[in-house]
């Protein structure tokens, strides 16, 4: 069975929380919501998202700000930042802070899936190539240390003839 993809819906206006979590629902996700700065920050340590969609204009501060936080807490999490201000400036911001996608309000909402599972499977690569390049490394490391020794013990047993 397939686990959930766990989703915090960072954003105050609950209509469209709701209309984004009962999307997101029927194609087996798991949705917390925050409705502040300070909320998304309690509910990432308590919910565990796999990833967060953002509201730019998530109160009492901007969303970059909370961007910027979510980030120190968790580098790794994905997080696709939304908002009606597609100005230059907003988009660059929050890519500089670590934002994995921007999307405009309004949008298709098989878009917005399209770039969560995009964004998440970045994430699983990213993980997973780690883990790889780690475990060459390390056997990569060994190999070395026992072709070394290897060829000191065959030196010295030459010697010893």
């Amino acid at each position: 069975m397939q686990s959930k993809t766990r989703i915090l819906i960072a954003d105050d206006d609950q209509t469209t929380a709701k209309s984004l979590a009962d999307y997101l629902s029927r194609r087996n996700c798991e949705i917390a919501f925050a409705g502040s700065h300070e909320e998304s920050l309690r509910t990432i340590r308590s919910f565990d998202p796999s990833l967060v969609l953002l509201d730019y204009t998530l109160p009492p501060i901007d969303g970059g700000e909370t961007l910027e936080r979510l980030k120190q807490l968790r580098p790794e999490l994905p997080v696709i930042v939304y908002s009606g201000h597609a100005a230059p400036e907003v988009i660059f911001r929050v890519s500089k802070l670590g934002a994995d996608d921007y999307i405009a309000t309004p949008f298709q909402l098989s878009d917005l899936y399209l770039r969560i599972s995009r964004a998440i499977e970045k994430r699983t690569v990213s993980s997973s190539s780690t883990t790889r390049t780690r475990a060459a490394a390390t056997g990569i490391g060994s190999s070395l240390a026992a072709r070394a020794g290897s060829v000191a013990s065959t030196a010295a047993s030459a010697r010893g003839r």
